[in-house]
């Protein structure tokens, strides 16, 4: 079948007889070429199915108009087409005529299209999953590829020296992270305006009121506000409204030459005693150093020395620790108990 979008055979009839032929030419818009050609049907034909042959010397070249608007991430500069900035790849401008049956007006419709291809949108790179409360990446959110960015540490509480994250050019995942190696973020506790019973803080260090000497360590701590039974790991939490300003110092024991042994025994954190046993009355739970409180068993539990005051020492560090000299509890033999009732 002659293809009716590069030729024009306007001037040739419908049917040929053996031996004729007709002037053809390049259709335009849609192809050019130079001069015409002669399209004959041959002498000795016989077959009534057969296409008229075409001039051999008769090139057509497609003709596509530019297109309108310009597909995203291409640019044609002096006459070349290329990637747009942001684009990587090779342009590639493909010129197509489509021949298209129009069932309307029962012809064929021709329809010339510059379909451009090879430009890859360059993707930007994430930020990198870090420790909100530690590192602040907020600078790498969406870096262009080939373009830099500043990992800080969060501040306050923490400090140190920003460090630079990359994204590299040409980068066409969406879905890649920065490159980048985390910054050495130190916690730095503010000097604390309010200090625990028991402390002072003197040139640069913490010190205990009976002279033990402490140095400042920071550490990160996320949880409810705690002090340790023992005045060497005591910590200190200052909490704000989010995790970004959450902080903790603690408190290392530097010991002094002594004899004493055992570590630091100043009471720094009296802590209340707890009466673990269920058969106490709740009442007595919760007494402080140096508190004490009365006690009994209750049926059908008794104790032959009847009610007992419990002491909690008036020393004491250890939050776990009972209240002392509780009563030996039995129970009662079962005659005696139904005879009571």
């Amino acid at each position: 079948m002659i293809d009716t979008c590069r030729y024009d055979v306007s001037n040739c009839p419908d049917y040929f007889e053996p031996g004729s032929g007709c002037e053809v030419s390049c259709r335009a818009p849609f192809y050019v070429g130079t001069g015409t050609g002669l399209a004959t049907c041959p002498r000795e034909n016989t077959d009534p199915e057969k296409q008229i042959d075409l001039p051999l010397d008769l090139n057509c070249t497609k003709a596509c108009p530019e297109p309108s608007p310009v597909p995203a991430g291409y640019e044609k500069v002096n006459g070349q087409w290329q990637c747009a900035t942001g684009y990587l790849g090779t342009a590639v401008a493909d010129c197509l005529v489509d021949s298209i049956f129009s069932s309307t007006t029962r012809t064929v419709v021709c329809v010339a299209r510059v379909e451009l291809k090879g430009c890859d949108p360059m993707a930007s790179c994430q930020p990198p999953t870090l420790d909100q409360c530690i590192y602040d990446v907020s600078d790498c959110l969406n870096v262009i590829g080939g373009t830099n960015c500043s990992l800080r540490c969060r501040s306050p509480p923490y400090e140190g020296t920003p460090v630079n994250a990359s994204c590299p050019y040409g980068n066409l995942d969406p879905l890649r992270v920065v490159d980048f190696t985390p910054p050495s973020c130190e916690l730095r506790c503010p000097v604390q305006e309010v200090l625990p019973d028991g402390y002072n803080y003197s040139n640069g260090s913490y010190v205990c009121l009976d002279g033990v000497r402490y140095k400042y360590r920071g550490q990160r701590v996320q949880g409810e506000v705690w002090y340790s039974t023992r005045c060497a790991e005591a910590m200190e939490l200052v909490q704000f409204q989010d995790c970004t300003q959450r902080r903790a110092f603690e408190l290392d024991v530097l010991r002094r030459p002594s004899n004493t042994t055992g570590g630091c025994f100043f009471d720094v954190f009296p802590q209340a005693c707890l009466a673990e046993d269920p058969t106490f009355p709740q009442a007595n739970f919760g007494r402080g150093p140096g508190g004490s409180c009365t006690v009994s068993c209750r049926p059908p539990c008794s104790s032959p020395e009847g009610q007992q005051t419990l002491i909690c020492p008036a020393s004491n560090l250890n939050a776990q620790l009972p209240l002392q000299a509780a009563p030996v509890l039995r129970p009662t033999s079962s005659a005696a108990f139904f005879a009571n009732q």
